[in-house]
């Protein structure tokens, strides 16, 4: 279940122009559709002034690392990012998480195909507070001074609402950082992810060396509010993929088998 701090949405919202910041883009470009090269006054040979790349700023992650996002699967890249930390999900862990666990998820043993990672936002969403005049503003495309950042993070879209702004990015980041960014801007009071609330199964990941540990929580029962039951399934993969034999337990299976050591050990 989605928790979104937003309300009802009572603007319009048009596109976003970015010319106020030039048409910055992470590569340096313009952004523009320029027909002809720029001399150096910044002036082409037609005449016009081609925009000019944002300067002094620079956003939380290389142009690579934005052109690799979103990927095919945005919750394993939400599990890199939260055990490998950093503003894009790191490449080689997301390779490894999602071959391995398609591999678990495979298992013949084990019915485990629905089960993903539940993760605390939806890597794509951010919350923005503040005053009625900055959010009126940043609705209707006349707020500039986080234009650069908008353009530098591919933001796709902006929804108006009560007491907020929402704004969608193309790519799959980590929302706390960009939070804090966002929160230092004019006007703006808060700013916080799209956050997800309640509880539901999972796939919980300890990285130990060359070996990846899985427990997956079959979690059941009052999920909104808290899930009640579990059933764990624990794997582990090494780094040629090689995956071990399941390892199972429930809390609402007999009480004369105790809980195994791994469910606290490697268990979310």
């Amino acid at each position: 279940m989605w928790k979104s701090t937003a309300l009802a949405i009572i603007f319009a919202v048009p596109a976003i122009s970015n010319t106020d910041c030039g048409g910055c883009d992470p590569s340096g470009g313009n952004g523009g559709t320029d027909d002809t090269s720029i001399d150096d006054t910044g002036t082409d040979d037609t005449g016009d002034t081609d925009p000019v790349p944002c300067t002094g700023f620079s956003g939380l992650a290389s142009p690579a690392e934005f052109d690799a996002t979103p990927r095919a699967e945005p919750l394993m890249e939400l599990l890199a990012i939260a055990l490998h930390p950093g503003f894009t999900a790191d490449e080689v862990l997301y390779t490894r998480l999602a071959s391995d666990v398609h591999a678990i998820r495979q298992d013949p043993e084990t019915s485990l195909e629905n089960i993903t990672y539940f993760a605390p936002h939806d890597g794509r969403t951010l919350v923005v507070g503040g005053d009625l005049t900055t959010l009126q503003a940043m609705a209707n495309g006349t707020y500039t001074d986080w234009d650069c950042a908008n353009d530098w993070y591919e933001m796709v879209d902006v929804q108006l609402h009560t007491t907020s702004v929402t704004i969608e990015f193309e790519g799959t980041y980590d929302l706390l950082d960009l939070a804090d960014e966002y929160s230092n801007f004019p006007g703006v009071t808060w700013a916080e992810p799209d956050s997800i609330i309640g509880d539901g199964p999972t796939i919980c990941v300890t990285i130990d060396g060359d070996t990846h540990h899985y427990v997956f929580d079959d979690a059941s029962n009052g999920c909104p509010s808290g899930c009640i039951d579990h059933a764990y399934y624990y794997y582990t993969t090494d780094s040629t993929g090689n995956l071990s034999e399941a390892k199972s337990w429930s809390t609402t299976g007999p009480a004369s088998i105790p809980k195994p050591a791994w469910v606290d050990q490697y268990g979310c």
